[in-house]
């Protein structure tokens, strides 16, 4: 099940980043992700337990996917699937983009067989020689456009 993050919710997202990731965030980052207005954070509950997570931020009408992921005992069971899913019902009317590690083959996959494409590359991103892809899924009826200062502006239906 699916459901927003409480204040109780945080000290268990802090372990499973400590679990999984070489640079883990922080407690106080994931606090402060929780308290930002733009940001939002939602749990995969198993019996309870945060077995998932996924945090993102909405700002005008893009979305960044910012962290996501699963408890080792909870891996193989669809959860990143589930939460996925859930961002993108959420998201509805906005471009969704994200920043994942080049060699992370299992989240680029996931990624990709939910829609989410390649468009740049950002050298060095992760560390010294760990790039990171930049990936976007692209909402039906929204497109990106030049506007006139030559930066992207978003519009709503076909041109």
């Amino acid at each position: 099940m699916v459901i927003e993050a409480d204040i109780s919710h945080i000290k268990q997202i802090a372990e499973i980043e400590k679990e999984n990731f070489q640079k883990p965030w922080s407690y106080n980052l994931i606090y402060g992700e929780y308290k930002n207005q733009h940001s939002r954070i939602y749990v995969f509950l198993n019996k309870n337990q945060v077995a998932g997570y996924i945090i993102y931020r909405c700002i005008f009408d893009e979305v960044e996917l910012l962290d996501i992921s699963v408890k080792k005992d909870f891996r193989r069971c669809g959860i990143a699937d589930n939460l996925i899913d859930f961002l993108i019902e959420q998201s509805k009317n906005c471009n969704i983009f994200l920043e994942v590690r080049q060699d992370n083959d299992s989240a680029i996959n996931l990624y990709e067989k939910k829609g989410f494409r390649k468009i740049g590359l950002r050298k060095d991103y992760y560390s010294r020689g760990i790039d990171g892809f930049v990936m976007k899924l692209y909402v039906q009826g929204v497109q990106d456009v030049k506007n006139e200062s030559g930066c992207c502006a978003r519009a709503a239906g076909n041109q």
